[in-house]
């Protein structure tokens, strides 16, 4: 599809849609969008199930929050789950840089590969004491943001993902 932009209006107010989009989920599509760099548009999929995630994503991002994970913040959201405007993150997905990172023994690669374990184990120690905050750790879903010697992780998307079972879960398997 060609780069452009589409007029959409979202409880009166004006925005401009960047096209293409530049991410999009089970029950999501994300979007670039004019009027403000720092933040971005992410509508539900048209189906009941992707609104009631978005409304979902709402409280889990809230309770992500309260227990000091870093997630983008929702700035906007409607009360029927069509659209929220999200904090935009720095930084890259974990899928995107992992093969940048150099071989295993190298300092950047354990430096990242450290920092994710640490992270990730924080995120799944919080889903055995609060299974409805459920949500995928799926490298597309932990950004890595990388600052001279300095190596941080954030959640990307924080939609609920209560089928996703943990309890086996090996950061060795997840790593390779």
């Amino acid at each position: 599809a060609p780069a452009g932009k589409v007029p959409i209006d979202l409880q009166g107010k004006q925005y401009q849609v960047k096209i293409p989009k530049i991410g999009e989920g089970e029950n999501g599509i994300v979007f670039d969008y004019e009027e403000d760099s720092r933040s971005v548009l992410k509508f539900a999929k048209p189906r009941p199930y992707s609104r009631e995630h978005l409304r979902e994503e709402y409280e889990v991002t809230d309770f992500f929050l309260k227990h000091r994970i870093p997630v983008p913040r929702i700035l906007e959201s409607d009360p029927y789950g069509s659209y929220m405007i999200k904090e935009k993150l720095a930084g890259d997905s974990l899928a995107k840089i992992y093969d940048d990172l150099g071989p295993p023994g190298t300092p950047l690669h354990q430096r990242v590969r450290n920092e994710v374990e640490t992270f990730v184990g924080r995120l799944i120690e919080l889903f055995s004491r609060y299974p409805e905050t459920k949500t995928s750790v799926s490298p597309n879903n932990i950004f890595v943001l990388l600052a001279g010697n300095d190596c941080r992780c954030l959640l990307v998307d924080t939609g609920p993902a209560p089928l996703h079972d943990y309890s086996g879960f090996v950061f060795n398997h997840y790593w390779e």
